[in-house]
């Protein structure tokens, strides 16, 4: 077995399982063009792709909290795009962990949304969970 086989093992499992997907790739379909149109606004750019901002290119005053929206919501549109896969080749149970991860991220970029103040508090949680992985403590994931 070589790649070309792989590939045309998984073409055969995407054209038996496209049908048997329907109604769940008629709500992602719907959930990336939503997600797109979300991402084009926040991204404040109609041709936007993928952005994820570099710290770097972060301002660290007054748009912290909108690149925090941003790289959230560009990780919820990767969430649901990999899904989509992931059920065409018949992982249901890794696929709707992606949508759950997306929905969640959605749900973030909409709390600090709302909530800029809370940002550089939830930046600062990161940064504490980063070290104790580093120190070698376990900590779960998510």
């Amino acid at each position: 077995m070589d790649l070309e086989w792989w590939f045309r093992a998984q073409d055969q499992a995407v054209a038996r399982n496209r049908s048997e997907i329907e109604d769940e790739w008629r709500w992602l379909n719907a959930a990336v063009g939503l997600l797109s149109h979300v991402q084009q606004f926040v991204n404040n750019n109609p041709d936007v792709q993928s952005h994820r901002l570099r710290e770097s290119e972060q301002d660290t005053s007054k748009h912290q909290a909108s690149n925090v929206v941003v790289n959230l919501v560009n990780d919820a549109m990767g969430g649901i795009v990999n899904a989509s896969r992931l059920l065409l080749f018949g992982c249901h149970s890794d696929a709707f962990a992606l949508i759950r991860s997306a929905f969640q991220s959605c749900s973030y970029a909409e709390y600090f949304a709302v909530n800029p103040q809370k940002v550089k508090a939830y930046l600062e949680l990161e940064e504490l969970i980063s070290g104790l992985r580093e120190a070698g403590f376990k900590v779960p994931d998510g």
